[in-house]
Order: structure tokens, then sequence, then C-alpha cells
């Protein structure tokens, strides 16, 4: 996922499972690196 770091819309598509979700948006929270982009799902 580190080819999204310079993004500022990240729009996750996940199953319907909390901790997989979970699990995901922690990853891209850390990878994004502008402080003010939007991760959605």
């Amino acid at each position: 996922m580190t080819e999204l770091g310079d993004r500022q819309l990240v729009v996750g598509a996940v199953v319907k499972s909390e901790p997989e979700k979970v699990g995901v948006f922690e990853v891209l929270d850390a990878v994004v690196a502008t402080p003010d982009a939007v991760l959605a799902t």
C-alpha cells in the first residue's frame, strides 16, 4: 500500500468485518503522508 502515500483521498473497499477494516485503515493511516488526507469506505 505504500504507493498510496502521496494521495489526498483514499477509498477502501473491505469486506464487512470490523477487525479487517480496522487493520486496513491502521496501515493506511501509517502510509498516507498527507495529514489532512481523507480515508473513507
